[in-house]
């Protein structure tokens, strides 16, 4: 079986600064296939800004999955690109999956419902980053009073922390060594098995995230006894979306004065872009968590390709505001390419639930069925409205 590692944790903890590790380590002589999902970001912003051409002899495939996140609507996509990858088995050794910041550990629970991707891979690992500096705010974060009384609101931070084999306590040089002391006993509370180290930019030994089989779905079960079990009411904060936008060349001076004032007014949890800047020919990668952000220059710009591209994630995003705040302070036009709320997903991510695990559990028996009785008939007619629906309503969904 292949070795699949999965690295997750809220956004801006160091997922992609611990890939980018672990691709270009000297360590290991694994060539690695790479599964990343991005929440709300559907031009590939994280693509552009992290991987170059010195990581591909590294990276036998890619895929960038930016139509849902792999808890929700993204599941079915991950199933799809794990089975592809499955059939191209001799072009790698491992895969890693780097998933979203916001997304829900439970997408584990489709390795166990389909026979095919249990026979051909083996979960190694969880790896879960912490951001030393701002994770406490998200373990605290309060639900939204406004959900029903019939609906759970997944704590995407308290979930990665309780799921992790090893959790990796990022960011260190940020705070002090009491607060990672306080920070570790509270990691304790929530997952008193896991391996946990600290780090400064997500640099670790590769050995301690890479073929380690750690993995143990009985630790789980243990902490979640429900964490196999469909539940069609959990679902992400409707209040934390995100927002993306498209410009032209822009001053940098105005550029960085209008982005702090952005950050400090509006609850932004993670920010990130590729930026031209006017009278620079290389690119910039913004990166951003919370109130601070870094511009790091990058290569030479592609004429074809010198476009401004940036990415919000936060609570309650104001895309409006936002862009009359941008134009007026920079004098370039800002163009709102698209805003991803939970909230417009909800009934996708429970229509797509159903039938994703129905589906995989049912289909094979049902159509093998021989017999022309009437209760045969119904039930393969109910199958196709099914993939039917699910499919009527991905399109639907991927329009807005």
């Amino acid at each position: 079986k292949v070795g699949l590692t999965i690295i997750t944790g809220f956004l801006g903890s160091g997922k992609t600064t611990l890939l980018s590790h672990i691709l270009t380590s000297t360590q290991h002589k694994k060539r690695i296939a790479v599964i990343e999902n991005e929440f709300g970001s559907p031009i590939g912003v994280h693509n552009e800004m992290e991987h170059g051409a010195e990581h591909a002899a590294c990276i036998a495939t890619m895929v960038e999955t930016t139509n849902g996140c792999l808890c929700c609507s993204g599941k079915g996509d991950l199933l799809n690109t794990l089975h592809s990858l499955i059939q191209n088995r001799d072009r790698f050794d491992q895969i890693v999956i780097e998933t979203t910041g916001m997304a829900d550990p439970s997408f584990i629970q489709a390795f166990y419902l389909d026979p095919q991707l249990r026979g051909s891979i083996r979960l190694d690992g969880v790896i879960t980053l912490i951001d030393a500096k701002n994770i406490l705010h998200h373990l605290n974060k309060k639900p939204d009073p406004t959900a029903g009384r019939d609906i759970e609101i997944v704590n995407e931070a308290i979930e990665q922390i309780s799921v992790a084999d090893r959790l990796i306590i990022n960011k260190i040089d940020l705070v002090t060594e009491d607060q990672v002391t306080h920070l570790t006993d509270t990691i304790r509370t929530i997952n008193p098995t896991a391996q946990i180290q600290t780090s400064r930019y997500s640099q670790v030994d590769v050995s301690s995230v890479l073929d380690i089989h750690s993995f143990d779905i009985e630790h789980v079960l243990k902490r979640d006894p429900n964490f196999l079990n469909f539940r069609p009411f959990r679902q992400h904060d409707k209040r934390v979306g995100s927002v993306t936008f498209s410009f032209g060349d822009v001053d940098r001076a105005k550029f960085e004065q209008w982005l702090d004032n952005t950050l400090s007014q509006h609850q932004v949890y993670r920010c990130k872009g590729v930026i031209a800047f006017l009278g620079e020919s290389n690119k910039h990668v913004l990166q951003g968590v919370q109130k601070t952000f870094t511009l790091e220059k990058r290569e030479v710009w592609e004429k074809k390709d010198r476009q401004s591209k940036m990415v919000f994630i936060g609570m309650e995003m104001q895309p409006e505001v936002i862009k009359k705040s941008f134009d007026e302070m920079t004098g370039t036009s800002m163009e709102i390419l698209r805003m991803a709320e939970g909230e417009s997903r909800s009934l996708w991510n429970l229509a797509m639930g159903v039938g994703i695990l129905f589906l995989i559990r049912y289909w094979p028996q049902i159509w093998n069925r021989e017999d022309s009785s009437m209760t045969s008939i119904a039930l393969k007619v109910m199958a196709l409205v099914i993939l039917i629906t699910m499919v009527g309503m991905g399109i639907t969904v991927r329009r807005k």
